[in-house]
């Protein structure tokens, strides 16, 4: 007889929740704070929290561009005319991106989705391992070299962060567009500070990251009191576009439910798994709250978004 669970919970009344949650928001247009999100929590549930900021965003103009995207159309013909031959798509992967491709992190996806759009496509080849600093110096070592004269970033997990540190800390050239953030990492993650919260656990984590062949360092830079997260400059001639994942405890896949609840007990904010989704609120950009996954995104709807995406990306041209 199983005697684990299977599932993190049973799936509740999403409706009713919902419901209840544009009750307790009174028209909010702006998106909950963490501040707030902790308030409801306590109160309601992390549940609750959740939806209320999912409501929180709807009701803010993120819910008016998420409108935006969703009407782009999306048709069942794969060979339909490609959208454009002008702009180039980097990809910034994701971590692990090498040794687990089955995650997604590699972004195969994305770029197989935007080429058949039509779009130059690369990825810029950060280290899959490697500490964000030198991932950053790849980036930016990779920019000196590219010639197109049109360019959209779009990054991973923590590819964003990566991307982040770029843009606020090296020339950009003016060829850069725009960046789309896929469960972006943008402010760190308080596991970091978990698993290296005294003496012991920093030595076993040094053995294992050696073990596995990870830098250290990407501990240490992933700690959301790292000097890395402190730059607050934004470039305003960028477009930012953040996907960001909004999981219940019972949308979790089994890989994230102990990251999950251990995050919870490290700081009480609805998260994806990885990171407090309220993160996204101290960064320029739009944002698609995309309701019912992890940190992974692992979901049918992602093909039809990216596409829309892309549409959407290719509609900036006539902006150039």
């Amino acid at each position: 007889m199983l005697r684990r669970k299977l599932f993190a919970q049973a799936i509740g009344d999403e409706v009713l929740l919902r419901q209840q949650a544009k009750l307790l928001l009174v028209d909010k247009k702006i998106p909950l704070d963490k501040a707030d999100l902790e308030k409801i929590g306590r109160q309601y549930g992390v549940d609750m929290a959740t939806c209320c900021y999912y409501e929180s965003l709807l009701q803010s103009g993120h819910g008016l561009f998420k409108n935006k995207i969703d009407r782009f159309a999306v048709t069942d013909n794969v060979t339909i005319k490609p959208l454009s031959q002008k702009i180039k798509i980097l990809l910034i992967p994701g971590m692990f991106y090498k040794e687990h491709p089955e995650m997604g992190g590699d972004g195969m996806l994305i770029l197989s989705i935007a080429k058949q759009r039509g779009f130059d496509v690369q990825t810029i080849p950060v280290l899959s391992k490697g500490s964000m600093l030198k991932n950053v110096k790849i980036i930016n070592e990779y920019m000196q070299q590219e010639i197109a004269t049109s360019i959209w970033f779009v990054s991973i997990s923590k590819g964003s962060g990566e991307l982040r540190y770029y843009l606020q800390n090296y020339p950009v050239p003016a060829s850069v567009k725009g960046c789309l953030s896929i469960a972006g990492i943008h402010q760190g993650s308080p596991h970091a500070i978990e698993k290296r919260s005294n003496r012991l656990k920093r030595s076993l984590y040094k053995l294992l990251c050696k073990f596995s062949r990870i830098d250290y360092q990407v501990l240490e830079e992933l700690d959301p009191n790292h000097a890395i997260w402190k730059n607050k400059h934004r470039n305003d001639t960028l477009e930012y576009i953040h996907l960001v994942p909004i999981p219940l405890y019972s949308h979790l896949q089994a890989l994230v439910i102990k990251r999950y609840e251990r995050l919870l007990r490290l700081c009480y904010q609805p998260n994806d798994g990885i990171v407090p989704i309220a993160d996204v609120n101290a960064l320029p950009g739009k944002i698609y709250p995309l309701w019912g996954v992890d940190h992974f995104v692992r979901t049918s709807q992602i093909s039809e978004l990216l596409y829309k995406f892309f549409s959407y990306i290719a509609e900036s041209e006539n902006k150039l």
